[in-house]
């Protein structure tokens, strides 16, 4: 039980960090009238879904390897 919530919160906060990056370092899109297009933060949120999916396959990968 303890381990399914660790990467749970593993994968949220994978997801959390890689939302941040694309939308202030990796994909700005600057609006005309200040701040930021709406793409920027689209992008953001489907880079920090594939991440956070990526993420999550891995970890289930690696602990079904452990337990065998």
């Amino acid at each position: 039980m303890k381990k399914t919530i660790s990467n749970i919160l593993v994968a949220v906060f994978v997801s959390i960090v890689f939302y941040f990056l694309s939308v202030n370092f990796i994909f700005k899109i600057p609006s005309p009238m200040g701040g930021y297009e709406a793409i920027t933060y689209q992008v953001g949120c489907g880079i920090a879904v594939v991440a956070g999916l990526i993420t999550a396959i891995l970890l289930f990968v690696l602990n079904r390897n452990k337990k065998k």
